[in-house]
């Protein structure tokens, strides 16, 4: 019987602080964007035309790698996610001048 107690209260702990760190993020969400609907399109990693560079990061994390282009009237950078090879990744999403404008995945 002490060992199953044991099992329950380190489960609950784990239980507990992945809540814990949900809640957490959420707040710090909220906090910087303001609304809860971005916030939980975030929280769900999605991505969306017109979505900011930061949104993105905060939603999938930093990329593998970014390509970045300078024009004379706008910045484009393909943030390259899922690397399945040397030079090969499932998921592109293009940003330009600091929104996403458009994405591929394989």
């Amino acid at each position: 019987m002490e060992f199953w107690l044991w099992v329950f209260v380190v489960v609950s702990a784990v239980v507990g602080l992945t809540i814990w760190r949900r809640h957490a993020r959420w707040n710090a969400l909220m906090a910087k964007y303001g609304a809860p609907e971005v916030v939980r399109a975030i929280l769900r990693h999605d991505v969306w035309q017109g979505m900011t560079q930061e949104q993105l990061i905060d939603s999938r994390g930093r990329p593998a790698a970014v390509d970045e282009r300078v024009y004379k009237t706008k910045t484009t950078r393909v943030f390259k996610y899922d690397q399945d090879g040397r030079k090969r990744f499932a998921t592109r999403i293009t940003v330009e001048n600091g929104a996403v404008v458009g994405w591929n995945q394989r």
